[in-house]
């Protein structure tokens, strides 16, 4: 009676081909997400509940182009191990206190090339992968005080950490390689962590009039490399690394708020 256990899953794909029969010129873009989740939820009261989850996802992309008998491949995407764990704590109706901690293993592929002309395959050099651990533990609490006032407030420690097997390549003024670092599985390459808190205030003047005041601050360890100016799967997504640093934002925002005509 006190634990319920849910599975839910998703595949989607999408297919663009284009044929030139005169140039003899075919390409093919196909693009998708899978993903699955498990979740096991427990009730310690009736004011106390938590979930456990176990999420996989995997987007990948690729750009297959053909023209007189010369074939190439661009592939690229993002494959996440995701472990979550929160726990709900109800006082009363008008108060939600929440804990949790989460974790994601990333497995990054930016870009992936390969080409052949006829049986001939090229080396390009091999699959480029990017691997990160996403950690974070936060708290928050969302009180409706008074009929007036409502607090929302949380804190979050995000920790990310980009490790081998990775190889740098150390270039010269005309861009050639010049030496090479290599980390082996497992050992870092380099890390970065921060405090992200969060305020929200809401004071109801009358039940139609009332003021909103908001503050937070964000690190983004993940970043989107797009080709163009609408998005396409051509973007390419990218973890924070020794020569991509981690995005910071600092937000704050305010707003009178009045509803009309009974809502």
């Amino acid at each position: 009676d006190k634990d319920r256990l849910f599975f839910s899953s998703y595949f989607g794909r999408d297919i663009f081909k284009f044929n030139d029969t005169e140039a003899d010129f075919k390409t093919t873009i196909p693009w998708g997400n899978a993903t699955a989740c498990l979740r096991w939820n427990h009730l310690f009261s009736s004011k106390l509940f938590s979930n456990a989850s176990i999420i996989f996802t995997n987007y990948d992309f690729a750009f297959g182009a053909e023209q007189d008998n010369f074939e190439m491949t661009i592939k690229s995407g993002i494959k996440d191990w995701n472990f979550k764990y929160d726990v709900n704590y109800f006082p009363n109706p008008r108060h939600n206190v929440k804990v949790g901690l989460n974790y994601i293993f990333h497995t990054f592929i930016p870009t992936s090339v390969s080409a052949k002309q006829g049986d001939t395959e090229f080396d390009l050099g091999n699959i480029i992968k990017l691997y990160s651990h996403d950690a974070a533990i936060y708290a928050g609490d969302d009180w409706e005080i008074t009929e007036k006032l409502k607090v929302n407030a949380g804190l979050r420690f995000s920790y990310f950490q980009q490790f081998g097997p990775f190889t740098r390549y150390i270039k010269a003024q005309v861009g050639q390689p010049a030496d090479t670092i290599t980390y082996k599985k497992g050992k870092k390459v380099v890390d970065y962590y921060g405090l992200e808190p969060r305020l929200s205030l809401r004071y109801a003047f009358t039940k139609s009039l009332s003021v909103k005041a908001s503050y937070t601050h964000n690190y983004q360890y993940i970043h989107l490399a797009t080709m163009s100016s609408v998005s396409l799967p051509t973007d390419v997504w990218m973890p924070s690394t020794e020569v991509i640093k981690p995005q910071i934002s600092d937000q704050y925002a305010i707003g009178i708020f009045k509803n009309f005509k009974d809502n």
